[in-house]
């Protein structure tokens, strides 16, 4: 592997971690008592935690690094099914940078709704070790008509420059 592939590698990496940390300080900020972190390549989630009705849950946490008017959804990977179709979390969050926001979905209604509704979707090749990922891509006022959005701009303790 080279050096331009590690550091690439990395650089994902450390913002992923940067945003599941953020997701942390979310569950903290509402009083949610983190169960588990994940770790490790690709875990089945990210976290497990109790929600709001003190019920155990799980949640997958992934990044959209582009600016963009679509939610971003992966559903495979070097040729494996991934994100959205292989998780166990039983929310799927997709946090978007540019936006300061999380999308929330509950995973099997996400499913449903990509079953049943036309939708775009991308292949997003990398140059640098010729892997492909492939993205359903959910407008972002769509989104916000039929699952969750939480917007972080407005909490003091999760400023951005942390990403």
């Amino acid at each position: 592997m080279t050096k331009y592939k590690e550091d690439n590698f990395c650089e994902t990496y450390v913002i992923g971690m940067k945003v599941e940390n953020r997701f942390n300080d979310y569950l903290a900020y509402k009083k949610r008592e983190v169960l588990e972190r994940s770790s490790g390549y690709q875990p089945k989630h990210d976290f497990r935690f109790i929600d709001k009705n003190g019920i155990r849950t799980s949640a997958e946490v992934k990044t959209c690094t582009r600016v963009s008017n679509d939610v971003p959804i992966e559903y495979e990977s070097r040729g494996k099914a991934s994100g959205i179709v292989s998780t166990e979390g039983f929310y799927f969050v997709v946090y978007c940078i540019e936006d300061q926001a999380f999308y929330v979905a509950k995973s099997g209604e996400l499913m449903e709704w990509l079953d049943s509704n036309p939708r775009s979707y991308i292949s997003v090749k990398n140059t640098s070790n010729s892997s492909e990922t492939k993205l359903y891509l959910i407008d972002k006022y769509t989104w916000r008509d039929t699952f969750s959005v939480v917007d972080l701009t407005h909490v003091a303790m999760l400023e951005r420059e942390d990403l």
